[in-house]
Parts: structure tokens; C-alpha cells; sequence
């Protein structure tokens, strides 16, 4: 292909994607009963940009939105659960604050002053300051993260009539790659913007999969609105930084077999500059910065 017809791809990709999330916006502000906007989907599926385009155009339509992220209701560390190796369980709902997330919810459904808590990653606890929301009778609520379909979220304390649904995920991924779009994802980004190595990214990926088939894809059934964040053109665009990370994992680790399987099926990908990534894109969460391009 020439670089015109790829750029012309890419850009049917993204204008695919943005028509999406531009219907379910336009459902959403058309129910007056909707307050609850439950944005789901398993790691690096794109909730957090997703969740920022569609306040966009829900603004766009007039409507005054706010966005709840899950993760700031993570408990503290020390009271986090754990795994049977002892290794933080960070997959499973029961990592979050559920009583604050009731009485959160509860009190917007009240339209009372309502103070969200603030998480701290790096200490992993709970900030001292908090986000205030003063409510509306007309305002909307996003709520996202992994776990935002799951009904221990919200069953006990919102009328059904109130909400709706989306769930995200890479659909089209298939065969012998399916779920690795996802994982080169994390890999790069965590690499790149929260100093992890190839090796912590490969640790975790287990526990992650398994805790998506627990606890987020049992939900999708839930959603009114499904989204596709999945790009033809991204694989090509993550290769090189994906195989640059991967070569770094010594040749004694026990990761390195894994890497090399990896690697081996990028081997006949194309591979492309991140500058053919369209500034809105969603796929600008993941490739790491220009610097490094």
C-alpha cells in the first residue's frame, strides 16, 4: 500500500470508531431518565479515552457531565486482598472500596454534595484530598473502570432506569493472536509511562486475563452500547517498540521464551511511525513518546 492509501485506512479506522461513540451519546442525552453512564472492559481497552470522548459529546449536546474513575476507590494497600502467593490481588472487585462507591452513588442519586476520593498509585493509598461534585437535577455520571458492569457496583443503590451500559473490548482479534493487541499495549505503555519492564508486564498478564474472564467479561451481556477499540493499522504502529522492549529480557529469565514467541509472531507485521497515529486518537494512550519513535 501507499502511504496515502494507509493514511486513508487509518483514517476510516478512527472515523469507524468515533461514529460509535457518537450514536451512543446521542442515545444517551435522547433518555432524559439516564444519569449513570457504566463505561467497562478488560485492561487497555481503552476505557479511560473513551470515556473522555464521550463527555465530549455529550457536552457537545448540552448536557453538564462528570467522569468517575473507578481506580480511586482502590482500597490501601494493607487492606488490599491477596493472592495464594501473597501478591497483590489488584484484578478482583473486592480490591475496590465497595461501601464508598454505594455511598457515593447513592448520594448523587440524592443530588446531595457528594466528595469522591483521590488514589495514589505510586504509595497505593488514598490521597487526603477529594473531588467535590455538586449535582444538578440534569447532570450525568460516567462511571469507568473494570469493573463498572459488575452489579455489586451499583444494584443496591441505582434504579436500572438511570443507566447505561458500554462495554469495550478488542473484538476482532481472533486465532492464535487473540488478546496479544492488548497485551502490546500494556506492554509499551507501562514501559514507557509507568517504568515497568517487559518482565513485570509479563508477571501480571496472567492474573489479568484470568481476573477479565471472572470478573468483567461475565457482564458484557449487561451493556446497551458495545464498542470496538480495536485498529487494523495498530500492531504495525506498537511493533517496533514492542520488539525493543522484549529483546531487553535476559536470555536466563523466565520470561524470555515467551518473549521470543511474542516477537516471532511480529516478525511478517508491518510496522509503522506513531506519526501516522491521528492526534485524537485512542491509540495515544499507548505509544510511548515521541522521543523514542
Amino acid at each position: 500500500m501507499t502511504r496515502e492509501e494507509v493514511l486513508a485506512k487509518i483514517e476510516e479506522d478512527e472515523e469507524i470508531y468515533e461514529k460509535v461513540l457518537m450514536f451512543n451519546a446521542k442515545t444517551i442525552c435522547d433518555d432524559i431518565n439516564i444519569k449513570f453512564v457504566l463505561v467497562a472492559g478488560p485492561s487497555c481497552a481503552g476505557k479511560t479515552t473513551t470515556a473522555r470522548k464521550l463527555r465530549e459529546y455529550m457536552i457537545a449536546r448540552g448536557k453538564i457531565v462528570y467522569t468517575i474513575s473507578l481506580d480511586d476507590f482502590y482500597l490501601n494497600s494493607e487492606d488490599c486482598p491477596r493472592m495464594e502467593d501473597g501478591k497483590f490481588d489488584f484484578e478482583t472487585i473486592y480490591a475496590l472500596d465497595l461501601d464508598c462507591i454505594h455511598k457515593c452513588l447513592a448520594s448523587l442519586c440524592e443530588g446531595k454534595r457528594t466528595e469522591l476520593p483521590l488514589f495514589d498509585f505510586p504509595s497505593h493509598s488514598r490521597k487526603s484530598e477529594v473531588v467535590v461534585i455538586e449535582p444538578t437535577d440534569h447532570d450525568i455520571y460516567i462511571v469507568e473502570g473494570l469493573h463498572a458492569l459488575n452489579t455489586l457496583i451499583y444494584s443496591s443503590v441505582v434504579d436500572e432506569k438511570h443507566i447505561f451500559r458500554i462495554y469495550l473490548d478488542s473484538f476482532e482479534e481472533s486465532g492464535a493472536k487473540k488478546g496479544q493487541t492488548r497485551f502490546l499495549r500494556r506492554l509499551v505503555r507501562d514501559y514507557y509511562y509507568r517504568s515497568a519492564k517487559a518482565e513485570r508486564t509479563f508477571d501480571m498478564w496472567e492474573n489479568v486475563a484470568s481476573g477479565e474472564d471472572k470478573y468483567i467479561r461475565p457482564y458484557a451481556h449487561l451493556a446497551e452500547g458495545c464498542v470496538n477499540t480495536f485498529f487494523d493499522y495498530e500492531t504495525a504502529v506498537l511493533k517496533k517498540s514492542a520488539v525493543r522492549i522484549l529483546s531487553e529480557i535476559p536470555h536466563n529469565s523466565q520470561y524470555k521464551p515467551q518473549a521470543d514467541k511474542v516477537m516471532q509472531s511480529l516478525y511478517d507485521d508491518e510496522s509503522l511511525c506513531p506519526s501516522v497515529v491521528p492526534e485524537s486518537s485512542l491509540l495515544q494512550e499507548f505509544i510511548p513518546p515521541r522521543e523514542f519513535w
